[in-house]
């Protein structure tokens, strides 16, 4: 009944992990990627998604080693979680 937003797997990945959600009701969504600074340089998903789990393949291969932040958000929820690139 709740928005959800699973921890990656693998974790640590290299250079592709998976990333789960649940969506409650048709709802429009973003997930992106933040470095440790916050900023975001990437959206893996942006628009409307049927209720739900969803699984979505995040590839980090164009990214350097390191901690890094996904987020799903809603128009009143948001949820982060932390994933770790290893080369």
């Amino acid at each position: 009944t709740e928005f959800n937003l699973e921890q990656n797997y693998p974790n640590p990945f290299n250079p592709v992990t998976n990333i789960e959600y649940y969506v409650p009701e048709n709802s429009r969504i973003e997930i992106g990627i933040y470095n440790v600074l916050g900023q975001k340089i990437m959206v893996l998903t942006d628009g409307l998604k049927t209720a739900g789990t969803h699984e979505i393949q995040f590839d980090g291969s164009e990214l350097n080693s390191g901690l890094y932040y996904y987020q799903l958000k809603t128009a009143g929820y948001t949820i982060s979680k932390k994933m770790l690139l290893l080369k």
